[in-house]
Order: structure tokens, then C-alpha cells, then sequence
């Protein structure tokens, strides 16, 4: 079944039939794409032998493939960080076809969780300084790969068989975190018995690997990170006791993709849920959230959602809605720069067969399509 929608009501003839006659050239790859998201956002550890042979079955072929293989997990990781350990492993199965079809400056560009960056340091694919560029801004985060990187420093009162164990993983290792990661309420209360109140911030950890700071603009509370993981338990807890709701909080609970949380926030009316969940929520591939935001009253723009889904490689969300949308030529010529800035080649190519799309318009911060394509 072709994911794009039969009713192209505000579209034109034209524009419809060359983007979807390009979409059938790659239907195969691209549900099979799609189907490696829905496999990788619900990973368990007896999954990974079987995600390996549908690897190689469908994405080892050519370098597009694995591209699309490696940009999946790569955006799997960053939205599922709680199973970064796991999508690594299929990263060290890549690792061979990898070396012989990227330059390492291109595995670099794709990734930026510093977990992935191990694995892939460690396999080859990458360099100590492609790495060390990667953290000019904030060198303290190099840390994280001692004893590898010449200069960092080691960890205080860690065996560095921990320090190994815990770099897997790329979590924090602290009691609370581990304790609202597992929404287990009873270790959570006996972690937080002797703070003075529970509004307060997560420790911070250099083993997390989720970067909150670049994706929330801040480190998160204590019900932040209980919305982020889906904790339910804890995050009911927590506001029993009274615990400040944020205006952040509603974007945190969107990632975390637990509906019953967003209900939760909802009977608070002074906290916004509007398009920024919406984003999150596509961002970090919560589909029945991207359904039920869509039929709230909020003031909504079809562009910035499809950029995000974009930026995301988002596909089915991308699929099921850029045919749909009453899209302007400068908002598809958006869409090319997206997709030339994120490195998402199917979208590219998709919104290449538009008709009269300018790929020499220059942008306002100076990126001429053509020197990117």
C-alpha cells in the first residue's frame, strides 16, 4: 500500500504525480526504512540477533542502504536513549560493510552520541580527531572517552572496569536516575529519603549520553526526567508531593511518549501542550502523540512539523504528510535545504522531482542549494 493519502486536495497535477512516481522507485527501501524504525523503537535484548539479519537482508546492498541503516539508528538512538547499548551492538555488526563504503568523516557526520562514538572509535570507523572536533565548544565532554583520548581525565573512585561498563551503557548511574529510569517507586523513595525537597535537578553524570541541554535548552528536574522516560509511577509520586511543573515539562512528557502523563499535564491549564509536544513528539517518533495533538485546538504550522520530521528522518511522518499540506514553492525549497543539512538523501530526492523548485535560491544565512547537492 503506498503511504501517500489518495485525496491531494491544494496540490498541484503535476507536483503529485513526479513526486510520486519517484516515491514507487523507492517504495521498497523506503518501508523497509520505516519498518527498521518500528523494530528499533521497541528493542529488547532477544531482538538484536534478528535485527542483525534484517540488516543484512535489506540494507547492506550499496551505500545509499546503509546510509539509510546507520541514519535510523543514529536518530533511534537520540530518541531512545535508554537502549543506546543495544543499538550499538548492531553499529559494531555494521562495522565491516561500514569501513568499506564511507570515508570516516562521513560515519563522523552522522553521529554525536558519545556512546556511538566509542563503538565506532573503537571499530575503526572514526578517528580520535574527528571526535575531539566534535567537542571543540565543550572539551570537558571529551572526558568521557579516557583512556582513548590522550589528555582527558579519569574518572574519580571507579574501577575502570566500571568505567567501561558504564560508557556501554551511556546512562547515569546515579541511584535516582536509575531508580525514575526503571519507574520503580520504591527504590526512587528510598534514593530521595535524605533530600531536603524534591524539587531539584538530576545529578549530572558524564556517562549520560543523551545531551538534554542541546534538545531541552536545560538539565531536567526530577519530574522532567521521570516524563522524559515514561515513569509513570514516579512521575505521579512526584506530583502528589507537590513538585513544580515547569514550562518545559509538557516538551519532556512528548518525548517520553507517555500518554497518560500528557493527561495528567493536561488538567494543569497553565501548562502549554501545543506545536512545540507536537514536534517533540515527531521528533522523537511518538505517532499516536502526533495523532491526538493534531486534533487539539492550537495554533499550528504544517512547514515546521515536516522540517522536523525531516531534520529527524522522520519518514513516515514525512510520507504521510508533505502531499497533504498546502505547501508554498518557498516551503519545499526549506524542505531541500533540510534535507541537504541533515544528509536525508530520500528526501531529497523526493522534493527534486517538484516542479520549479530553484535549487541556486540563496537562503538568508547564504547556502546556495546547488554547492550543497
Amino acid at each position: 500500500m503506498s503511504l501517500f493519502p489518495l485525496n491531494f486536495s491544494n496540490n498541484s497535477e503535476d507536483k503529485i504525480y513526479q513526486m510520486q512516481e519517484k516515491y514507487q522507485e523507492t517504495h521498497d527501501q523506503l518501508q523497509q526504512m520505516i519498518l527498521l524504525h518500528d523494530k528499533l523503537k521497541t528493542i529488547k535484548e532477544n531482538d538484536v540477533e534478528e535485527l542483525k539479519e534484517f540488516l543484512n537482508e535489506f540494507f547492506l546492498a550499496d551505500k545509499i542502504s546503509l546510509r539509510r541503516a546507520l541514519s535510523t539508528i543514529s536518530t533511534m538512538i537520540n530518541a531512545r536513549p535508554k537502549y543506546v547499548y543495544l543499538y550499538c551492538q548492531l553499529l559494531t555488526h555494521l562495522s565491516a560493510r561500514t569501513k568499506f563504503l564511507f570515508e570516516k568523516h562521513e560515519v563522523s557526520s552522522l553521529f554525536n552520541n558519545k556512546a556511538a562514538l566509542l563503538v565506532l572509535l573503537e571499530n575503526g570507523l572514526i578517528t580520535k580527531d574527528l571526535i575531539k572536533e566534535k567537542f571543540t565548544v565543550y572539551p570537558n565532554e571529551l572526558n568521557f572517552f579516557y583512556p582513548e583520548i590522550e589528555g582527558t581525565e579519569k574518572p574519580k573512585n571507579i574501577k575502570m572496569i566500571e568505567n567501561d561498563e558504564l560508557r556501554v551503557y551511556g546512562l547515569n548511574p546515579d541511584q535516582i536516575a536509575e531508580s525514575i529510569r526503571n519507574d520503580d517507586l520504591k527504590a526512587f523513595q528510598s534514593a530521595t529519603a535524605r533530600l531536603q525537597t524534591l524539587n531539584t535537578l538530576i545529578r549530572a553524570s558524564r556517562y549520560e549520553t543523551f545531551d538534554f541541554v542541546s534538545n531541552f535548552g536545560k538539565r531536567p528536574s526530577l519530574i522532567e526526567y521521570a516524563a522524559f522516560f515514561g515513569s509513570i509511577n514516579v512521575f505521579k509520586y512526584l506530583l502528589e508531593k507537590g513538585v513544580e511543573a515547569g514550562s518545559t515539562l509538557p516538551e519532556f512528557a512528548a518525548a517520553g511518549g507517555n500518554v497518560e502523563i500528557i493527561h495528567l499535564l493536561e488538567e494543569d491549564k497553565t501548562l502549554p501542550i501545543g506545536q512545540e509536544c507536537n514536534l517533540t513528539a515527531i521528533e522523537f517518533f511518538h505517532r499516536d502523540l502526533n495523532e491526538y495533538f493534531s486534533n487539539l485546538n492550537y495554533e499550528n504550522s504544517p512547514i515546521l512539523n515536516i522540517l522536523v520530521s525531516i531534520e529527524h528522518y522522520n519518514m513516515r511522518y514525512f510520507l504521510n504528510n508533505i502531499l497533504t499540506e498546502d505547501l508554498s514553492k518557498e516551503d519545499y525549497e526549506l524542505c531541500l535545504l533540510y534535507a541537504v543539512n541533515s544528509q536525508n538523501i530520500d528526501v531529497l530526492n523526493l522534493i527534486l522531482t517538484v516542479p520549479g523548485i530553484d535549487v541556486n535560491r540563496v537562503f538568508e544565512h547564504g547556502v546556495f542549494l546547488n554547492m550543497l547537492i
